[in-house]
């Protein structure tokens, strides 16, 4: 099936660089419409681009345009210009309340950043759309990359504390998060535009690390090391993010998720 992607210069989107994809620019509906016009067989979309981190999102007085508003109208517009399969919508797993157990697609709902609640209303217009059969909504746990991270994400926060050791500190360094890399987000959505929509599935890994032993695993991986001092050791409301992917496992295939996991490793 051929797969379109937006946002192809996000932190995820750089990490599918290699995979058999067509990048759509969301910024230039002509020239998205032309490019799915003149296709000739079935289409996948992987939509990423979005106006990211909390306060970009605060700052950028169109973010609710590309965030929600536009994301159905790009549903819409593709469906009637293509064969479309599969819409795959990156939301987030902040969309759900706190909760110590891990998270279910029908946990409980509690955003509590401008972002997510974004994301949850442009989640809410495509389940309502009269195209709904054809989306996936990828609601996407943590994810740590220290190349192409916005202003307001953990990682462009992991990179100031190595540039400036004395001065920046990682918030809520005890806190408990599902993280994912960049690369295993791609696969996995990779693997979720090449199959069958599926309605809200949890994107993530099933497993919960502490925000001071990933972060640190990570910047060792790259030859950096971050004081224990740097990490500012309290927990947040929020302490427990833990997703509950069996849905996931379900309709990629065990197999392709445990290779996704064991390339992660």
């Amino acid at each position: 099936m051929k797969i379109y992607v937006t946002g192809t210069t996000g932190t995820i989107g750089n990490a599918l660089r290699g995979s058999n994809f067509t990048a759509l620019d969301f910024r230039n509906w002509n020239s998205m419409s032309r490019l799915l016009a003149q296709e000739d067989e079935p289409v996948s979309i992987i939509h990423l681009a979005a106006v990211v981190g909390a306060d970009n999102v605060i700052r950028d007085e169109l973010s609710h345009e590309t965030n929600v508003a536009n994301v159905h109208k790009f549903l819409v517009e593709a469906t009637s210009l293509c064969d479309l399969r599969n819409f795959v919508f990156a939301s987030t797993g902040h969309v759900y309340a706190a909760s110590s157990l891990p998270l279910e697609e029908g946990s409980e709902l509690g955003p509590t950043s401008l972002y997510a609640q974004q994301k949850l209303e442009a989640e809410n217009l495509l389940l309502s759309s009269t195209f709904s059969h054809k989306v996936t909504i990828a609601r996407i746990f943590s994810v740590l990359g220290f190349e192409g991270d916005k202003p307001g994400t953990l990682g462009a926060r992991v990179v100031d504390a190595i540039k400036y050791p004395t001065s920046v500190v990682i918030p809520n360094g005890k806190d408990i998060r599902d993280f994912l890399s960049p690369a295993m987000v791609a696969r996995l959505l990779v693997l979720l535009a090449d199959s069958t929509p599926a309605g809200i599935v949890n994107v993530a890994s099933g497993v919960g690390v502490e925000v001071q032993e990933y972060v640190s695993a990570i910047a060792a991986a790259q030859g950096h090391v971050i004081a224990s001092h740097q990490f500012l050791q309290t927990n947040s409301g929020d302490p427990i993010r833990l997703a509950d992917v069996s849905k996931l496992k379900e309709k990629i295939g065990r197999r392709a998720f445990d290779d996704a996991i064991q390339a992660e490793t």
